[in-house]
């Protein structure tokens, strides 16, 4: 029996992966949500062919009762929803026990991004640092410079840098192409780092150990350890690159088309965000300069 629930997994990451065209980040993610999900089915003394709403909805109440994230919480039953649907497909179910579960309401979160000073300050300490590896220097560039996602550094080759064209070409998330112009320092540090590494065309431009690619983990410990340097700074997630790069962009007048084609993102309204970011700093902004801005007792 477990050896079947096993296959029927497979079958459906697989039909993810091939069909779907979905992330391996996503994939993984929904590979360990139905481990969890599984689980309780068992410990509950069930099975996923027999499952009714009421199941689900139990399920989820452990999530909260154990402080799940929302946002975790409806990842993990759209995952369930999928998997069931998928279930349906095959003849495997008759219904889908969690078709008209109701995914919980995503509270809308601003992103953290850092100021311009503090980046400023940031590739300062890079710049000039004793003993700074040329590797995370790249991260850095392309991370910031380029408002790469973590796993498009992961994945990236050095076949994909056009040294020339002063871009870099990424596969972003399903399978969309798009690329990015590269600044000129980005591109000096990404050529002293090649020659030092002696690169080749296939090679992965970010590796650690044997050629493989740096893993998502990797980036986040080199990108903590030099955040975590700066003073009065909140968060040392790298994706607080990538919110800073677009931030500073609409910040400084760029077209907000052009940096939802920057960022990969399929929606304007994913890239919207970073105006309320810009504007929250703008109204910080008048509040400090403006006379009339406070109510100031006469």
């Amino acid at each position: 029996m477990q050896n079947q629930i096993e296959k029927i997994k497979e079958d459906f990451l697989s039909y993810l992966r091939i069909e779907k065209g979905y992330s391996e980040n996503t994939i993984e993610a929904y590979s360990s949500d139905l481990e969890q999900f599984f689980d309780f089915i068992s410990i509950h003394g069930k099975d996923i062919y027999n499952l009714e709403r009421k199941d689900v909805r139990m399920f989820l109440a452990l999530l909260r009762a154990k402080k799940f994230k929302i946002r975790s919480i409806a990842r993990k039953l759209s995952c369930i929803k999928s998997f069931y649907k998928f279930l349906v497909r095959r003849d495997l179910v008759s219904t889908n026990p969690a078709r008209l579960v109701k995914t919980p309401k995503i509270p809308r979160e601003l992103p953290h991004f850092l100021p311009e000073e503090k980046v400023r300050e940031l590739f300062e300490v890079l710049e000039k640092g004793e003993n700074v590896d040329m590797r995370d220097r790249v991260i850095f560039e392309l991370l910031y410079g380029a408002g790469l996602r973590v796993s498009e550094l992961c994945g990236l080759k050095l076949k994909d840098i056009d040294i020339q064209g002063m871009a870099v070409r990424i596969m972003g998330k399903g399978g969309k192409e798009r690329t990015i112009p590269l600044g000129e320092k980005c591109l000096k540090v990404i050529n002293k780092y090649v020659k030092q590494k002696k690169l080749n065309s296939e090679d992965y431009l970010i590796s650690f150990k044997n050629g493989k690619p740096a893993s998502r983990r990797k980036i986040y410990s080199v990108v903590s350890r030099w955040i975590s340097l700066l003073k009065d700074v909140s968060g040392v997630n790298p994706h607080i690159l990538r919110h800073s790069f677009a931030t500073h962009l609409l910040s400084r007048g760029a077209d907000i088309r052009a940096v939802q084609e920057l960022l990969g993102h399929s929606s304007i309204n994913t890239t919207q965000i970073y105006t309320h970011l810009t504007l929250e700093k703008l109204k910080e902004i008048y509040k400090k300069a403006h006379p009339r801005a406070e109510n100031k007792k006469s």
